[in-house]
């Protein structure tokens, strides 16, 4: 067994471990109420690295990872429940994936569970309007599937550039090129 070491917290946890030996979990922070917050980690090389959040959220959870680095999970209230499945890539930011979804979908995308080589996510998809105690019991899984060449032909998918002055252009891109 090898000790991972946490990002200064009482407490880490592995989730999931890939072909080249990279792990993808959660440590808790440092501080005064480091027990209470964590954050998405990934141990690449024995060496911890803090994924973040999403953008308002204060805690996050690695849950997959394929073999290409990239990694999903969920990311929320401490505590409580997930509100956002992100995806994370190269250095970040963490994308939240409601963002890549069509607006008027109905759901909020709460948590990504596993995402493959092909670059398809396996994510929990909750009613608009839930809120975070009622992630277990509401919603359904959806499968994400990326507009790129492995997946020539989809109804309803955009294969146009992305506008590169929007905020999430780098992983739209990436979830497209693969």
């Amino acid at each position: 067994m090898t000790d991972l070491g946490t990002l200064g917290g009482d407490s880490s946890e592995a989730i999931w471990l890939n072909d080249k030996g990279v792990v993808v979990g959660s440590s808790d922070l440092a501080g005064p109420a480091g027990s209470q917050t964590h954050h998405a980690v990934v141990w690449i090389d024995g060496k911890i690295h803090d994924l973040g959040t999403v953008p308002g959220d204060a805690c996050s959870l690695g849950r997959g990872l394929n073999g290409r680095g990239q990694i999903v999970g969920g990311s929320g209230v401490c505590h409580v429940g997930f509100l956002h499945a992100f995806l994370w890539e190269d250095v970040g930011p963490m994308v939240d994936l409601n963002t890549l979804i069509p607006q008027g979908s109905g759901v909020q995308l709460t948590n990504a569970f596993n995402i493959n080589d092909r670059g398809e996510i396996l994510a929990k998809a909750a009613p608009i309007g839930f809120t975070p105690n009622d992630d277990a019991d509401l919603g359904h899984l959806a499968l994400l599937i990326p507009c790129d060449e492995q997946h020539p032909n989809l109804d309803g998918c955009d294969y146009s550039p992305v506008d590169p002055s929007l905020e999430i252009q780098g992983a739209a891109k990436a979830i497209r090129s693969q």
